[in-house]
């Protein structure tokens, strides 16, 4: 009986030699993946690595596995190398795919609708590319008019969603080979299957230097509630705000009702406030100078500000509530204390400050705003500075806002240290080819129905512990064997087998149990229960679009605007992405341009950049006017009826290129709505429209990550490269070459540089690639670093001194 064991590389399969171990296999009817191992000897290491697909055919039997567990031994009195290895499904792989969270309600769709949505939103493609999952022509005949149910996948991988579907039907999802892991074809077995009806049944040391287990590009994580920080000098210390709108853009109060009024309006903020380190609003604000007239009367305009930070009259809650309230008659703007009266305050954590209404704006006291603002004007410390040193009887400070000021006309501009719920994904610094494979540090949750929970767990203590017969057998050949879901008359059912085939012979040891079933595990809310098309609840779905900045050895001139930002870092930092402009598209229509704040962090060697829609069906709200009822309030949808869109095109741009508006009260009441006319395309470092198929529930985030990675061994990536990197932080190091003459060469995860500042040094920024210069003599490496000798970036080869950058959409 002849055995092939074969395994994938170079784009075919190539045959192993000296087998010698009948290649014992594992075959299962329920969840658990089939399993193999196969014994060989070979002259050289690397034969076989894991991921590669490995094919074993027995006569008429064949089978595709992926190598998950590889041991190598070699010993002095051998000049050969003994493997073994273990093999496992192919579907093993769909495990190492972290999808973003989905839902799934649309009434309107079949199950084979919402898989092949899945297979799409599993990972983002750009408009006009094909997902690298797809499912067999078999399987989509299979699952033609079955009708679809709700379903919610929080925080889970592609196996356990497709599963999750297919437990509707009783059914697991199958790969039956992979030799192209951009292209995997999916297909589906029965569970519950019965083959044919059994009429008699015949009988008659390890170690693991890699295991698919824990194998991974990168890791995905969630970091709920969490501050983004900077490890450099900062304003704030280490927290990094971001603005609200925009660095050069103003807001307006919002609200949800029909009308805005003092008594009901709101400040929205993209994300939950942790504290508000500025308060802007816009003046004209006046301090003037005034002689009695025993001094011959008369009055000097002495200082004039178009805008003031009011932040000192901003406090948190907590700060708010143990001030005092002002007695009746005190001065509240000509003195240095903060009372209720002239301060407004923010609840931590929060988006929307709920008290900036009646009677804290407009109430019988007075305007808090009016006195809030006013208030901070009397202390900023150039009116304090020009009344100290100039001579006149008394002073007179006027603004735009007093008690009777129509708070629609109001414009304000946040400087504040947001919350984010952070999605990360931090790159292995050693992984340099191969597929991407991802591990995810924390379980997933599940929104679940009790009746079909209840089902399943029936199901599963009618599974468990049933007797169980094991039968061996000798057989001649593979066609002899029974298949999986062959049945006994009495109620057994073939659950596993597992067979090896040894010199001519083949031998089997069946597994049977006792009325076994696999219940269905489809345990989400059945869409009966549903009664909006656009729900009220909704549950958070954050989708990261991940690249690369990748640094190689060479001086070509690259013309893309990501890599020429990302340059700005060693040399004029003086801007970074801040807003994206965001468009939906779905079949018949599409929403207006948005534009959004982000938030930009770091993390590990990748850099973040990080926005949202205000919920699942709403970008923000605008003030729009009307001929009749006043000033109402829009919800701008960035979806169609059912809550969807099909396709998403961002754009990421710094605050600072922009049109200004003809009228920035109009603007800011239209805002999130934006007009593309207004913005200098000059100013959008990223531009892409990608494949997305949104669901009503998702309330939508996205992170757009580069991973910073070097191409060549001798080229190190520092974390002051990251941490000070130009596409989501503004900062002006001061940077110069380092160079050491001695033979310590730099390593991964250096953080400061080694050597002494270099003898007439520069470094020269093109389009595409940096340079540097230096006069010493005998250097064996340089590094960029900062005067706090942090390291950006290092190279062990001293006559390499030009190093570029280019961007991949994958490695």
């Amino acid at each position: 009986m002849s055995l092939t064991i074969e395994v994938f590389k170079g784009g075919t399969y190539v045959a192993l030699q000296n087998v010698s171990l009948g290649a014992p296999i594992l075959e299962t009817i329920d969840g658990e993946l089939d399993k193999a191992t196969i014994k060989f000897t070979a002259l050289f290491e690397n034969v076989i690595d894991v991921l590669n697909p490995v094919r074993i055919t027995a006569g008429a039997y064949q089978r595709c596995f992926i190598a998950a567990d590889i041991q190598t031994d070699k010993t002095a009195s051998y000049s050969v190398y003994e493997y073994v290895v273990s093999l496992i499904a192919p579907e093993k792989y769909l495990e190492k795919v972290v999808c973003p969270s989905m839902s799934f309600t649309n009434p309107n769709d079949s199950l084979l609708d919402q898989i092949e949505k899945a297979l799409l939103n599993a990972e983002p493609v750009e408009a006009g590319s094909i997902p690298r999952f797809r499912l067999s022509d078999k399987a989509k005949t299979a699952l033609a008019g079955i009708p679809g149910a709700d379903f919610f996948f929080e925080r889970m991988n592609l196996r356990e969603i497709l599963d999750g579907f297919l437990s509707r039907l009783d059914a697991r999802c199958v790969v039956k080979e992979i030799t192209d892991y951009d292209d995997i074809v999916i297909d589906f077995r029965y569970l519950d299957r019965r083959g044919n009806k059994i009429i008699s049944l015949p009988a008659s040391r390890k170690r693991t230097i890699r295991n698919i287990e824990y194998l991974g590009s990168d890791v995905e994580s969630y970091a709920e509630n969490a501050l983004v920080t900077y490890s450099g000098p900062s304003l704030f210390g280490r927290r990094v705000p971001i603005y609200h709108p925009s660095p050069n853009g103003w807001d307006t109060f919002k609200t949800n009702e029909s009308t805005l009024t003092s008594s009901n309006a709101v400040i929205s903020t993209a994300f939950p406030i942790e504290t508000i380190t500025n308060f802007f609003l816009p003046g004209p604000f006046v301090l003037k100078g005034h002689y009695d007239a025993g001094h011959g009367g008369g009055e000097e305009t002495l200082l004039i500000l178009p805008r003031l930070d009011i932040s000192r009259n901003v406090l948190d809650e907590e700060t708010y509530n143990i001030l005092k309230q002002a007695v009746l008659g005190t001065e509240l703007i000509e003195t240095d204390k903060q009372y209720q009266q002239n301060t407004i305050y923010y609840t931590r954590g929060q988006t929307e400050i709920h008290n900036l209404r009646y009677p804290i704006f407009f109430g019988i006291e007075g305007s808090h705003l009016a006195n809030a603002a006013n208030n901070a004007f009397w202390n900023d410390s150039q009116v304090q500075s020009v009344m100290q040193s100039a001579e006149f009887d008394w002073y007179e400070i006027s603004s735009p806002y007093s008690g009777s000021t129509n708070i629609s006309s109001v414009r304000f501009q946040l400087l504040y240290i947001p919350q984010v719920d952070a999605h990360l994904k931090i790159d292995k610094d050693n992984y340099s080819s191969g597929p991407s494979a991802t591990i995810i540090s924390q379980q997933s949750d599940r929104i679940i129905d009790l009746v079909r929970y209840g089902d399943n767990l029936r199901g599963l203590i009618n599974r468990v512990g049933n007797k169980e017969i094991y039968i061996d057998a000798v057989l001649d050949s593979p066609s002899e064997m029974f298949d999986l879901g062959d049945y006994t008359e009495d109620g057994y059912v073939l659950t596993s087998r597992e067979f090896a085939i040894y010199e001519n012979d083949l031998e089997v040891r069946y597994t049977f149990t006792k009325d076994f079933n696999a219940r269905s595990r489809n345990i989400g809310i059945d869409r009966q229960k549903r009664i909006y098309n656009i729900p009220l609840e909704y549950f958070r779905s954050d989708t990261i679009i991940k690249q690369y900045i990748v640094a190689h050895h060479g001086s070509p001139s690259v013309n893309d605007k990501v890599i020429n930002q990302f340059l700005r870092t060693f040399s004029d930092g003086s801007r970074h992405i801040t807003n994206a402009l965001v468009k939906t598209y779905w079949q018949g229509g599409e929403s207006d341009l948005f534009e959004l704040p982000l938030i930009g962090f770091a993390a590990g060697n990748t850099v973040n950049l990080h926005f949202r829609f205000r919920d699942n069906y709403s970008a923000g709200m605008s003030v729009e006017n009307l001929v009749v009822g006043g000033r109402k309030v829009i919800p701008n949808p960035y979806v169609n009826e059912l809550g969807e869109y099909d396709e998403i095109e961002i754009k990421l741009f710094w605050g600072g290129i922009k049109y200004p508006a003809a009228d920035e009260l109009a603007r800011a009441r239209q805002l999130p709505k934006v007009a593309l006319g207004e913005y200098d395309s000059n100013g959008f470092i990223f531009s892409q429209r990608y494949r997305r198929k949104k669901d009503a529930y998702e309330h939508q985030s996205f992170t757009i990550c580069f991973g910073i990675r070097s191409a060549e061994p001798d080229i190190i990536i520092g974390p002051a490269l990251i941490e000070n990197c130009a596409l989501w932080y503004t900062a002006s190091p001061d940077l110069r070459v380092y160079v050491t003459s001695e033979s310590v060469k730099y390593m991964p995860g250096d953080k400061i540089v080694k050597g002494v500042v270099a003898t007439d040094q520069s470094i020269t920024v093109n389009d595409g690639y940096i340079s540097v210069a230096f006069s010493n003599s005998g250097v064996q490496a340089w590094a960029i670093g900062d005067e706090n000798r942090n390291l950006y970036i290092a190279c062990n080869d001293s006559n390499r001194r030009t190093i570029q950058f280019i961007r991949r959409k994958r490695l």
